[in-house]
């Protein structure tokens, strides 16, 4: 019988969505990521906000995985009005390493167009991306383990005001994406996906005051269309479904308790029946409710997950000030269950995570950045083992 913890070569692929607006650091408000560790938010338009001229944005993270990436970065930019009033195009480039030989781990690159629709609030949307990648560390050197991950997605979004302070989103998209990896030039991965998905997020409050979001999203695996077979022979891991089934969904709050001191939380949670390709995993792709473990390291086909952070506004915006400035001091818990459900080759197994986090969050301009050290309370099983104590760093430059 095989584990669920034999290595699982597509999960380590970390191709992030990347943001570079401005955006007031408090919470999950702030994230530099933009996807929420189920996945509701998945997707090209979500990727880079809305610009009003050519912008561009610098990203150097430590938060990746050891085996592709340990540090990561990235050049973006994004042009409006390119061709028609209200569209947009977005490229973005990213490296991630050094490997145990010093050599680059992950290659990756995409492009995105949109175009709103006057003032309906409807926004359609096409983007691309390519990306390469091998396995650095130590052990997995002598393997020569290299891959490729592909990836499309076409949909309409749709935005509107729905109260004070409030707006909620809307979407749908068909996506695509192809997995491809090998062994000591042995193929060992060949997946293709179709992938049907709509979502809903709604967001109300302001800066400094009570805040919450809600999002849930539904995604189907679609037969034909170029996907592959379910419990095919070379799928990301053995027994999966491709034509699956998950819901997801996640409720995030921002409380304040004082003219400085405020408390951030959230739950997240993925069911399904079926076991999971690695790319649609809770968990994959983000480490937002799992801080101190890789990106992708936490996963499962379903979850039940939360982080609890009390935070302490070590400077705050002022009427006038030429440059926004705000600085924040947080002290955070996360943890949760996973469930991986049995298949015709691997049995129902669950697990569970915690970890505790502690560091300074600010935005001065058009820098975002945070420290933070984290210490693992309850590991996983996973494909390499995790450091237990960690220093983590994530900054992003806008110009």
């Amino acid at each position: 019988m095989l584990s669920r913890s034999c290595v699982n070569l597509s999960k380590f692929l970390v191709v992030f969505g990347l943001c570079g607006q401005p955006v007031m650091a408090q919470s999950f408000f702030a994230n530099l990521g933009t996807d929420p560790a189920t996945g509701v938010d998945r997707g090209s338009a979500s990727q880079i906000s809305p610009v009003d001229r050519p912008t561009g944005f610098l990203t150097l993270s430590s938060d990746g995985a050891e085996a592709i990436g340990p540090w990561i970065g990235s050049v973006s930019y994004a042009v409006p009005d390119l061709a028609l009033d209200g569209d947009q195009l977005d490229g973005v480039f990213v490296l991630g390493g050094p490997s145990a030989d010093d050599r680059t781990e992950l290659v990756a690159g995409g492009i995105g167009y949109r175009l709103a629709l006057g003032d309906s609030g409807i926004t359609v949307f096409a983007n691309a991306d390519h990306s390469g990648y091998r396995l650095g560390t130590a052990s997995a050197l002598p393997l020569d383990i290299e891959g490729t991950v592909t990836n499309f997605a076409v949909g309409v979004q749709r935005s509107w005001a729905s109260g004070e302070a409030a707006r909620s989103v809307a979407t749908i998209q068909f996506s695509g994406r192809s997995d491809n990896a090998s062994v000591m030039n042995s193929d060992v991965v060949d997946e293709d996906l179709r992938i049907l998905r709509a979502a809903l997020v709604h967001e109300r409050g302001r800066p400094y005051a009570f805040r919450q979001r809600y999002a849930v999203s539904v995604s189907k695996g679609i037969d034909g269309l170029g996907a592959s077979d379910p419990g095919g022979s070379f799928l990301s891991m053995p027994g999966v479904a491709t034509d699956f089934l998950r819901i997801a969904g996640s409720i995030e709050m921002s409380v304040p308790l004082g003219m400085r001191t405020l408390v951030n939380a959230g739950m997240i949670g993925q069911l399904t029946g079926d076991s999971l390709p690695v790319s649609q995993r809770c968990g994959f792709g983000t480490n937002n409710y799992a801080r101190g473990f890789d990106r992708s390291f936490v996963n499962g086909d379903a979850c039940l997950g939360g982080r609890v952070e009390l935070a302490y506004d070590l400077e705050r915006p002022a009427p006038g000030d030429a440059v926004f400035r705000a600085t924040q001091a947080f002290l955070g818990l996360d943890g949760g269950m996973l469930r991986d459900n049995a298949n015709d080759i691997l049995p129902r197994t669950e697990d569970g995570w915690a970890s505790l986090s502690t560091g300074v969050r600010a935005l001065w301009g058009e820098f975002l950045g945070e420290v933070a050290l984290t210490h693992v309370l309850d590991e996983p099983a996973g494909a390499f083992p995790q450091d237990e104590t960690r220093l983590w760093i994530r900054t992003a430059l806008r110009f």
